[in-house]
């Protein structure tokens, strides 16, 4: 379903109907690309038509907070739970292991790239990893980066960068990397951890001015 907020046009499904489009970019040919929206993100794309656009190009978006949805009027509490207990990735993640899809890490550090690969494991063990990439240690070499990822020609990448490096990056390699699905991550990606005091302290801000600024918004230009 195409939701509309903040004048950002997303493509969201649910938990069932994305795993059913999951599985169809396994099988399409092309690099398909999904990522992490928060509240945090939308307020940035709307105030900067390049990250709009890059936002817009996504194939699919996951909602990394209940907010979004509130915003696009999904009220549906089975929506809401899927999004605030991280259901889509435990699912994506529980068919990489069973399908033995060969995954591919990328993040921005070394020491990022270890977090993440831990966070991955703490939610699903036995994870099929086959290459792991971090721009601090190619030196940010875009073409070295691209050819040890093709090297490998993953099913599944995963990445995890600070907001909007990850949905850049996905811009500008789209179209040159081997593999069927490209998933960037938030920083906070394990449901089971609870959110520091500096983060909960983070979201509440962001959820005020997402609040303040959906309300002062153009209400004709936020249709489903």
């Amino acid at each position: 379903m195409q939701i509309k907020v903040l004048g950002i046009t997303l493509m969201d499904l649910g938990l069932r109907e994305s795993l059913r489009q999951t599985d169809v970019f396994l099988k399409n040919g092309a690099l398909n690309t999904i990522a992490y929206v928060s509240t945090q993100k939308l307020i940035h794309a709307s105030e900067n038509e390049e990250e709009k656009s890059w936002m817009e190009e996504l194939d699919m978006i996951v909602c990394e907070d209940s907010d979004v949805l509130h915003a696009a009027g999904i009220t549906s509490r089975s929506r809401i739970r899927e999004v605030e207990k991280n259901e889509y990735l435990i699912e994506l993640l529980r068919r990489i292991k069973h399908n033995r899809y060969t995954t591919y890490l990328f993040t921005d550090t070394k020491e990022n790239l270890s977090l993440l690969e831990d966070d991955l494991h703490e939610i699903m063990s036995g994870l099929p990893i086959k290459g792991r990439a971090s721009l601090e240690e190619y030196d940010y070499n875009s073409a070295s980066i691209i050819n040890a990822m093709n090297t490998v020609a993953p099913t599944v990448i995963i990445s995890k960068f600070p907001y909007p490096q990850g949905m850049h990056l996905m811009h500008e390699y789209k179209m040159l990397l081997n593999a069927e699905i490209w998933i960037t991550l938030p920083d906070h990606i394990n449901a089971l951890k609870r959110r520091t005091l500096i983060k909960r302290l983070e979201q509440k801000i962001y959820r005020r001015q997402f609040v303040k600024k959906i309300n002062h918004f153009p209400k004709e230009d936020e249709t489903i």
